[in-house]
């Protein structure tokens, strides 16, 4: 788990294009379950997001995350295509890539899930 206090901003905010940005310290404490360690540290967390209308019902959405501390690296990148089919109904394929600098010798440092989601908005 992690915890970070920072401080946010709009960089672009243009008709099709929205990016913003976040930045801050914060404290990460993982427990690893096969040598019951459990550490704690001080971590930068960093996050961009980026929206982009392609039309008026399709938008491109990118959201960057960084934690980097003493012990560890993590990166999360979600990207998604939604389209909207109706103002309640939308469609959405997703692509996320997850990666830590510190893993288990026989683990993987980067694991990706590929989603297609189906989207009601309550209104």
């Amino acid at each position: 788990g992690s915890f970070a206090l920072g401080y946010g901003t709009r960089l672009i905010n243009a008709d099709k294009v929205i990016l913003d940005a976040q930045l801050g310290p914060g404290v990460r404490r993982t427990h690893e379950a096969d040598s019951d360690e459990t550490r704690t540290g001080l971590i930068g967390r960093g996050q961009l997001d980026l929206r982009y209308q392609i039309t008026d019902n399709t938008a491109l959405i990118n959201n960057l995350l960084v934690e980097s501390g003493s012990y560890n690296t993590f990166a999360q990148n979600d990207l998604g295509l939604s389209v909207s089919m109706s103002d309640r109904l939308a469609l959405k394929a997703g692509w996320q890539a997850r990666h830590n600098s510190d893993v288990a010798v026989d683990k993987r440092k980067t694991d990706t899930l590929t989603t297609v989601n189906l989207v009601y908005t309550y209104k």
